[in-house]
Order: C-alpha cells, then sequence, then structure tokens
C-alpha cells in the first residue's frame, strides 16, 4: 500500500514540473537505459500483434529500393529483421549502450546495409546546423541522385519529448525528409480513449509522457501527412501501443 501511494505521489509531482526538468529527466533516463530491451520476451503478445500489423500494413509498402531512416531505434530488432530486403537504413538513438548491441546483432545478422549513428535528436531537431555529412544529406542540406529515403520510423520518441512544440519540429523533419510518395511508420504509447495525458514518473522506473490518439492524430495532420491506417494494441490497464501508417501529402510550411 505504501509503495502504491508513494508511486502515485511521485506521478502527481511529475505532472507539475516544468517541461525543461521533465525533458532532462527523460533522456538521460533513456541514454543509460538497459541493453536487453526485448519486448518480443516481455510483452509476447502485444509484440505478435504488433509485428501482423507491420507484416499486413507496412512491409507491403517496401521494394528493393527503399531506404528507411529510423529516428530513435533502440536496439534496431525489426529494423535489422527487414533490412535484407531493402537498399539502405540509417538508425539514430541517443543511447551507446543500445548502438552497441543493435551493431552486434548486425554483424551476427551478416546485416551490412544499416548505419547507427549515436545523436541526441532533440538537440537536433533544434540545432540543425554543422551536422556531419550524413546528416546533412538526410535533413536535404546535401542533394544526391544516388538513393532517395523512401521511409521513415519514429518509434517510442516522442513519449520521451516533454514539448509538444518539439514533437512537431521531429513530424516536421520527418516531412522534410520523405518525397511526396514517402511513408512515415509512427508508433507510439498511447492513453487508452476517454484519458488524459500522463507522465509516467521516474518512481515507476522511467520517465515519459503518455499522450493520446487524438494529440498525435492532431500533429500529424499538421505536419502534412494523412493516416493510411492504424493499430491499438492493448498493454497496460491505462495505456496502449499504437501504430500509425502514415503517408505524406503536402510538405510542411517552411520547408
Amino acid at each position: 500500500m505504501l509503495k502504491r501511494l508513494l508511486l502515485y505521489l511521485n506521478s502527481k509531482v511529475a505532472q507539475t514540473l516544468p517541461p525543461d526538468i521533465v525533458q532532462k529527466s527523460m533522456a538521460a533516463n533513456w541514454k543509460n537505459q538497459w541493453s536487453e530491451w526485448r519486448p518480443d520476451q516481455m510483452y509476447p503478445d502485444t509484440h505478435a500483434q504488433r509485428e501482423a500489423f507491420l507484416a499486413k500494413r507496412f512491409e507491403p509498402t517496401l521494394s528493393r529500393e527503399s531506404c528507411i531512416v529510423e529516428l530513435g531505434c533502440a536496439n534496431a530488432r525489426y529494423l535489422l529483421k527487414i533490412a535484407p530486403g531493402i537498399k539502405k537504413a540509417y538508425a539514430f538513438d541517443i543511447s551507446p549502450t543500445f548502438l552497441q548491441t543493435a551493431r552486434d546483432c548486425a554483424r551476427e545478422r551478416g546485416v551490412t546495409n544499416v548505419t547507427f549513428i549515436e545523436r541526441d535528436l532533440q538537440q537536433w531537431i533544434n540545432k540543425p546546423d554543422g551536422l556531419p555529412d550524413i546528416e546533412k544529406r538526410l535533413s536535404g542540406a546535401i542533394n544526391d541522385d544516388d538513393w532517395e529515403i523512401t521511409h521513415v520510423f519514429v518509434g517510442a520518441l516522442l513519449m520521451y519529448f516533454a514539448k509538444d512544440e518539439d514533437a512537431l519540429k521531429m513530424f516536421a523533419v520527418c516531412n522534410r525528409l520523405l518525397p511526396k510518395t514517402g511513408h512515415l511508420l509512427l508508433r507510439e504509447t498511447l492513453v487508452k480513449d476517454g484519458l488524459s495525458r500522463k507522465i509516467h514518473s521516474a518512481a515507476e522506473g522511467y520517465m515519459a509522457i503518455y499522450r493520446t490518439y487524438e494529440e498525435y492524430r492532431a500533429m500529424i495532420e499538421q505536419a502534412g501527412f494523412k493516416i493510411e491506417c492504424d493499430d491499438a494494441i492493448g498493454h497496460e490497464k491505462d495505456t496502449c501501443h499504437h501504430s500509425f501508417l502514415c503517408s505524406k501529402i503536402t510538405d510542411t510550411a517552411g520547408h
């Protein structure tokens, strides 16, 4: 009973913290996150349902010429699974531990067409100048006719962006990276229908913000994307994993 009370109080405190403090806590927590994050083992039913959605809805959009950018790749297990069937991929994450796990897994599987890049994506979206060449190519500062980004993954990343304005900046980056026919795959944890957004406090294991479906839909549409299909998968009492497959319909204003 005492533990539940303390968790509740910590959660309430987290709701009142300034966004900058919440954001720093989120980033620091993820950077030091455990390397063996295995949702397939931790949540096998949820993982199986999500894989089925991806196989049915997302994977048919891929081809041998596809080029994928994954923002917030963690250990990149799904990306490494589909990498043999595409041209190339670039995977970004803030956690060196996760990225090392991903590199080791790629080496074990013989996957050679995925480039892993350690980067604080929140700083990236707010400081676009002075990027290494690969990031300049991805941000559109360098044009290269040899390849074109066709898909962008954003997986469980925006839940660590405390500020909505930064989440919108990330959607704008996705829009800028993609051609008119490109696809955005967004996978996030949301609060279930009828509930207000909540902050998962550090006392509960990690810090994250769970937004509503309506909030994500509004940001997706504002960023010039159309939701082609989506799928909600039950996870915990008041949250669910949600996958959105979106197509780009317009360029974001100013980009």
